[in-house]
């Protein structure tokens, strides 16, 4: 049995980082009993400084099952030394860092490892995650770099356009290997009655990367009824009060309503509510969100900046240009118009469409041999 050590800043039960999280925990319960998972992570949440619920620190626990154990460290036990110590008894045959931005959860771990180490990237790389908060990230890169870190690590990338971002950040003689995410896949949903009006939904992290306060922006355009669900944990207060000051602005046709962070297994219930799950992200490394609505038979509208394109050719949604707000309005407009009969014919061809992007037993392949690497 090959044994896995992976790091990453928060696991299951937190679910406030989004993605990641479902993306590790749906790893390991997904892959097969040639592997023991050993996990280290922090005892919080994104974002809180209380210790998770119904958890204990510092100490192994079980996960799922006896295939998996995972570590809450408390904030004085995430360190160099222990997190040393930690990776010499469990002497893993490979680890595994998320992220690269994290001093003890990516840079430490690559540091300390003689396995062979892996880096998922989780979209960090990408053009429009490194718009955002650019001066910090050039600096964590300079010093990745002026380490070699990049030369002793193999790089893991979701899909080929990732691997073409680490590329160009990092030089094309870095090692790369591709390995999809492992999604939640939902049932098919029946969607609510289109009679009174559009219901639109997102599910997603509050901050300028999901492009919320620019959904608002088209809606005040629309003149149908439209009543827009929000979802997810407010990750830049600015932001989002930016956000509401817009909200009071809208007009009466529009109805606005945040019902703040939701738990994972609580998300295909929230879908439920929708026509439309809308997020036009600057940038998605996969979309956990976004893939269990095209899976629950919920047609989306987003950006080109996700793995979720050709949309309107599949009769699953739009792609629409975040940098023309006409276009997100325009899409919104014709999900209104959109008959009884065809949207019901839209919302199967995206369940189809979810269904033909994800094949299982390839994606377990792909982490075999990047494990194997």
């Amino acid at each position: 049995m090959k044994s896995v050590l992976l790091f990453y800043n928060w696991f299951l039960p937190a679910y406030k980082a989004g993605g990641p999280i479902q993306s590790i925990g749906n790893l390991v319960k997904s892959l097969d009993e040639n592997y023991k998972f050993y996990i280290i992570c922090s005892n919080t949440d994104h974002g809180e400084t209380e210790p998770l619920k119904n958890i204990i620190s510092d100490k192994w626990l079980p996960f799922e099952a006896h295939r998996c154990e995972v570590i809450y460290l408390s904030k004085p036990n995430i360190n160099f030394r222990r997190l040393k110590d930690l990776i010499n008894k469990v002497n893993p045959d490979v680890i595994i860092t998320n992220g690269i931005y994290s001093l003890p959860f990516s840079i430490f771990p690559a540091i300390i490892s003689k396995s062979h180490t892996v880096l998922t990237v989780r979209g960090m790389l990408h053009p429009g995650a490194l718009s955002q908060k650019k001066l910090k990230k050039s600096v964590f890169l300079f010093f990745f770099k002026l380490l070699k870190l990049h030369k002793k690590i193999t790089f893991h990338a979701t899909d080929d356009v990732e691997a073409g971002y680490i590329q160009e950040q990092l030089g094309s003689s870095v090692k790369i290997k591709v390995a999809g995410n492992f999604p939640h896949i939902n049932s098919y949903i029946d969607p609510p009655p289109k009679e009174q009006g559009l219901i639109l939904g997102s599910v997603g992290l509050i901050s300028p990367m999901k492009n919320h306060h620019l959904v608002l922006l088209a809606l005040k355009q629309c003149s149908a009824n439209i009543t827009y669900h929000i979802y997810g944990p407010v990750k830049d207060s600015i932001y989002w009060n930016e956000c509401k000051e817009l909200i009071s602005e809208l007009p009466a046709n529009i109805t606005v309503e945040y019902h703040g962070e939701v738990p994972p297994h609580q998300i295909k219930d929230k879908i439920k509510e929708f026509h439309f799950f809308i997020l036009p992200s600057k940038s998605e490394n996969f979309g956990h969100a976004i893939f269990e609505a095209l899976s629950a038979g919920r047609p989306v509208i987003t950006s080109n900046y996700t793995p979720w394109n050709s949309l309107e050719k599949n009769r699953a949604g739009f792609n629409v240009d975040i940098n023309n707000i006409k276009t997100i309005s325009e899409s919104v407009d014709r999900a209104v118009n959109q008959s009884n009969q065809e949207y019901l014919q839209w919302t199967h061809s995206t369940r189809e469409y979810a269904l033909r992007a994800i094949n299982i037993e390839d994606i377990k392949e792909q982490y075999r041999q990047l494990f194997n690497a």
